[in-house]
């Protein structure tokens, strides 16, 4: 675990890279992937159910590339791919050490057939940052005198920034190096998944889908995403499906728990919570608790409704985690998502053949939550 004093040194420095207008500067690569999906979806039009989980991916990894990294996933796809499976492959191996008490010990594990591919992946994904790192220095040839102190007039990916901060703050490149691979592989799938649960509820609650598309229809009505591109400026009249997007990851957060050192002796329902205990919080129960959320399985976006928020406690909803430690990039994947589903409802009807109440919803766990089987739809076009 990295010492405390340095994460809060690091998440200091890379907040302003999550300012308003950085997130502004990125809408269009979020257009511009998201109308790639919808093109991508258009073989499958009045077909049968389909897998939406490797598509929805890859157009999250592109995103989170470009936006962190600067790297295009149009020139460079087979890395870009890799990457994200051994990503997915680490995080995976991790959860086993997790599960499984003997791999705990480092002697034991690194003797494992785990150990073996999990050096491999990790590897790789050095390397592959490495490469990246260095050529964006050679690119940009940027002095720390020359570091912009208000937020830049144009676009710049994450990584430019932590570069042009390294002198000046004495960011390391294995410091640089360990936070785009965060952001990276936090960002990418966690999102990408979110996004499959509220298209599979806005297929099996076509009620609430066609609420979603008249929310839609009232700013942009018939005109094409390509002519009409989503603007920045008219995310705020989308609050229904905020909403949408909110009851779904209360049903579905993709972290079905978070973990956290008790820093000192805690009093808990008559118990006490020793200090320097782990301390586990099941974000998946506390999101179905019947005493905070009335018949919690019906999904109900009003549940979201200002009104309803206020009568509720701070900590009743914590999808991205609560306090200085919650998730830097909770914004940010609300946008993306926005862009992304509005995009394509503009386009397709989505469809399920048989309608799945959220009860009979198995979920599985592989390091973030899951659907036991694959998501499918189906789609229309509009």
């Amino acid at each position: 675990m990295r010492d405390d004093k340095i994460w809060r040194n690091h998440r200091k420095m890379i907040q302003p890279t999550f300012n308003q207008k950085i997130l502004q500067s990125f809408i269009s690569i979020f257009q511009r992937n998201s109308i790639l999906l919808t093109k991508t979806f258009e073989k499958e039009i009045n077909g049968p159910e389909f897998e939406i989980s490797p598509h929805v991916a890859f157009m999250s990894v592109s995103n989170i590339c470009e936006t962190s990294m600067g790297v295009s996933v149009e020139t460079q796809k087979e890395d870009v791919e890799q990457f994200y499976n051994f990503s997915k492959r680490v995080f995976y191996v991790l959860f086993k050490r997790l599960i499984q008490i003997w791999l705990h010990s480092d002697l034991l594990f690194s003797m494992s057939l785990l150990a073996k591919s999990f050096n491999g992946y990790v590897t790789f994904i050095h390397n592959f940052t490495d490469e990246v790192i260095q050529k964006k220095r050679e690119t940009l040839k940027i002095k720390s005198d020359d570091i912009e102190e208000d937020c830049p007039k144009m676009r710049k990916p994450t990584l430019d920034f932590l570069l042009q901060l390294s002198d000046k703050e004495h960011f390391t490149d294995k410091e640089i190096r360990e936070e785009v691979v965060t952001l990276i592989t936090a960002g990418s799938d966690t999102t990408g998944r979110t996004m499959d649960f509220v298209l599979f509820m806005l297929a099996i609650h076509p009620e609430v889908q066609e609420k979603v598309y008249e929310e839609i229809f009232s700013v942009y009505g018939s005109d094409d995403s390509e002519k009409n591109p989503v603007k920045f400026e008219d995310l705020h009249n989308f609050m229904y499906l905020e909403r949408v997007i909110k009851e779904t990851m209360r049903l579905f957060p993709i972290v079905p728990f978070i973990a956290r050192l008790v820093l000192e002796d805690l009093e808990l329902d008559g118990q006490t919570v020793p200090k320097d205990c782990s301390a586990v919080i099941l974000v998946l129960a506390l999101h179905r608790n019947e005493k905070i959320w009335p018949d919690p399985l019906k999904f109900d976006p009003d549940r979201f409704l200002p009104e309803e928020v206020n009568k509720r406690h701070p900590c009743a909803y914590i999808p991205f985690s609560f306090g200085p430690k919650d998730c830097i990039g909770r914004v940010y994947a609300m946008i993306s998502m926005k862009v992304s589903i509005i995009t394509l409802l503009r386009k397709y009807i989505l469809k399920k053949d048989e309608i799945t109440e959220v009860k009979n919803i198995k979920l599985k766990m592989e390091t973030i939550l899951l659907c036991s089987k694959p998501i499918t739809l189906r789609i229309e076009k509009r």
